[in-house]
């Protein structure tokens, strides 16, 4: 008997709490009266604040002065190599795809991969039927160039987003030191990746370390 008469008091100091919580929830932006007559803001709102200001706070990286420094040295760095590779080494190319598609190397392989995927559907390096599959290599790269063969009809422009990418993840690289020790930390380590000479080297040829490298990177990130 003592607990039929107990249960609708708690069933309604339960109701009025639950109400209590939502009203709060939904109305993250109220403001009411502390203890000591101070006006705070809902328990709530600072989640929804950080969650607005996200994107926010994530296009401040283009303004910062040292990633402005990191894009004009990749402008300075890497299109003069890519002019450089483009008219001088020209005999280290392969003589069909041409630049940045190095001969007698890896390089040689994705174009074939991806005019495969365009040409065939297939995935594999045959030249023609029966196509084996490949199973050294894996589609992420081929798929990543194959648009570039079929818009361009070349893979000149490949260079080119590889470039676009070492910036990127120079910059990922920045906003992630900036996080973990500061700027300055940040910046030396945007700069010395971009100044690497294997990324200036393998960013100017059809290669797949650039945009794994990105990859990781912004999973890092993320």
């Amino acid at each position: 008997q003592g607990i039929r008469k107990a249960w609708p008091k708690a069933s309604e100091k339960y109701c009025r709490m639950r109400f209590l919580l939502i009203k709060l929830h939904d109305r993250p932006a109220k403001t009411f009266k502390g203890t000591h007559g101070k006006k705070e803001r809902s328990i709530f709102s600072s989640f929804y604040k950080n969650e607005d200001n996200r994107g926010k706070v994530s296009m401040k990286i283009f303004s910062d002065s040292p990633v402005r420094i990191l894009v004009a040295v990749i402008v300075l760095v890497y299109i003069p190599t890519a002019l450089y590779f483009f008219y001088y080494e020209r005999d280290q190319f392969d003589a069909h795809y041409g630049f940045p598609v190095v001969k007698e190397s890896d390089s040689l392989l994705y174009p074939a991969l991806a005019e495969n995927m365009l040409t065939h559907r297939v995935f594999s390096l045959s030249k023609e039927a029966p196509f084996m599959p490949e199973t050294d290599r894996t589609p992420g790269y081929p798929l990543f160039i194959a648009p570039v063969k079929l818009l361009f009809k070349n893979y000149i422009f490949v260079a080119l987003l590889q470039m676009l990418l070492v910036a990127a993840t120079a910059m990922l690289i920045y906003k992630i030191g900036v996080a973990v020790f500061s700027k300055t930390g940040g910046f030396i380590g945007g700069l010395l990746y971009a100044l690497d000479p294997t990324t200036v080297f393998v960013s100017q040829i059809v290669l797949s370390d650039t945009l794994f490298v990105f990859l990781l990177v912004l999973a890092v990130w993320l």
